[in-house]
């Protein structure tokens, strides 16, 4: 692309409108919304300088340190929950121009417009935006990797300073996110396969990118084996291919605000059978360069994926760490119903996928609160409350998002256990009998009266946290005095000693 040809799309109102409205959706949920509990985790990461940020976000998250580096360099200007989520909120119209870009490159004959305007209220990205983690980073990251190798790889007679630009964009990738990868594996096999021209430059940007990333790689090493190890199962077959086709599918017509099961379900049906028909078509009669060259990066990056689920486990890669995938999947989506050669076609699928999304940032965002409803059920204690009355949370991830938001007299009592910041472990979530209830309770102090947090968070992934043992023992040793439902499933009783 010509500098002149980006600065047309740069310059186009309906460009500048779009990221201005994901900028205000995301700035009117984000400022209005409490935290969950991974979020809660950030904080704690990025609230004591760069080397501390550094060092939990490798060895506690078991994450790339990028995100969490910056953030609490961010921070430093205010530590604040919501400046803190405003570094996210303020990626989203970046990462709108940057898929307007990637669809200007790829789809030719298509005005990136309708692509861009998809992506500006995908409730993946608006998700991503109101977070206190990485995904928004890895959203634009992941546009930005297609667009620069584009230019650096696919265009021919490309320049020096392109391709520096996309070793640069890659080994941020790198630091951010490992999923990222995925997508560079596939231009990999672009180069192999469709544009042989830059095989040689492709080597040797390949090399700087794996030269610069090389401590990644050793961290990476380490952190495989204690991810793998929060695994209980292997997770393949037919409920590998489900839990891939509805991670793919959300992705792009988020419909679970649709309370009718077969008409959702048979809406999904039709899309991918309307997207596959069209790609099969589309290389049955020759497919264009760009067509095959975004077909294969997002074929790649589901398989690629798809194998990294079946090695962490049920739940191991979930919709955030698929939405890696999410500006390729909706292009593919574009490119696939082009095919039928109807501008009408388009301009229907643009206003569907608009409303698909709409209808999910509305429903998943309506009572403005996170799952967990940390601050209403925080709030909420602290008002009713009175003195030795200590507030049991279960699960004891909890504790940290209410912590952020709860100024009351009374101890919080994460059960079974209080997690530590050194090793994040879910099975410090797993009640292993009452016994062990009965001692963390007790060594809350002499109270009569307690208050009982239930967030309904009972696995992770085909790890039982044993909610069954804290219901009878709640049962045969308290009886409830007042009880509160709170964005479900959260639950606050108030419990005294029978």
């Amino acid at each position: 692309m010509t500098e002149n040809n980006v600065q047309k799309l740069i310059t186009r109102k309906s460009l500048w409108f779009l990221m201005a409205a994901s900028l205000l959706v995301s700035l009117f949920i984000g400022l209005q919304t409490d935290i969950r509990f991974d979020e809660g985790y950030t904080l704690d990461t990025t609230s004591r300088g760069i080397i501390y940020a550094y060092h939990q976000a490798v060895g506690f998250e078991e994450q790339a340190p990028l995100y969490f580096i910056l953030l609490s360099i961010w921070r430093m200007l205010d530590s604040s929950v919501l400046f803190a989520r405003l570094f996210s909120i303020l990626l989203a119209p970046f990462i709108v121009w940057a898929a307007a870009e990637t669809a200007k490159r790829y789809l030719k004959n298509i005005d990136p417009i309708l692509p861009a305007a998809v992506i500006a209220v995908s409730s993946q990205m608006i998700w991503s935006s109101i977070e206190i983690r990485l995904y928004a980073l890895m959203l634009l990251l992941a546009c930005l990797i297609l667009t620069a190798f584009y230019d650096a790889f696919v265009e021919r007679n490309a320049s020096f300073r392109t391709r520096f630009v996309f070793v640069i964009v890659c080994v941020a990738s790198i630091y951010t996110q490992y999923f990222l990868g995925f997508l560079m594996v596939g231009c990999g096999i672009v180069v192999l396969t469709v544009t042989r021209h830059s095989i040689r430059s492709f080597l040797i940007a390949t090399a700087a990118i794996v030269l610069a990333s090389v401590p990644m790689l050793f961290i990476l090493a380490g952190q495989m084996s204690e991810v793998k190890g929060h695994s209980e199962s292997v997770y393949g077959g037919l409920p590998l291919m489900r839990s891939i086709y509805q991670l793919t599918t959300a992705m792009i017509v988020p419909l679970e605000w649709i309370t009718n099961d077969l008409f959702r379900s048979w809406t999904l049906r039709i899309v991918a059978l309307v997207t596959a028909a069209g790609l099969l078509i589309r290389w049955v009669k020759k497919p264009d360069r760009d067509t095959v060259a975004l077909t294969t990066i997002t074929a790649v990056a589901v398989v690629f994926l798809t194998a990294a689920n079946y090695y962490l486990g049920e739940h191991g890669v979930q919709h955030r760490h698929f939405s890696v995938a999410l500006v390729p999947l909706v292009l593919i989506t574009f490119a696939a119903f082009h095919q039928f050669t109807s501008r009408k076609l388009i301009y229907a699928l643009t206003v569907f996928l608009v409303l698909a999304n709409l209808g999910h940032v509305i429903w998943t965002n309506w009572n403005l609160a996170k799952p967990g409803d940390s601050r209403r059920v925080a709030q909420f204690i602290a008002t009713n409350e009175s003195d030795n009355e200590p507030v049991l949370i279960f699960h004891s991830d909890a504790v940290l998002a209410i912590r952020e938001y709860y100024r009351g007299k009374n101890k919080l009592v994460p059960l079974p256990q209080e997690n530590s910041f050194v090793e994040w472990n879910p099975r410090n979530n797993v009640i292993r009998d009452e016994g062990q209830l009965k001692t963390a309770i007790d060594a809350a102090g002499d109270a009569k009266r307690f208050w009982l947090v239930t967030d309904g968070w009972c696995f992770q992934g085909s790890l039982l946290f044993n909610c069954d043992i804290l219901e009878e023992h709640i049962a045969k040793n308290f009886r409830v005095i007042d009880e509160h439902k709170f964005l479900e499933p959260t639950t606050v009783r108030l419990i005294e000693r029978r």
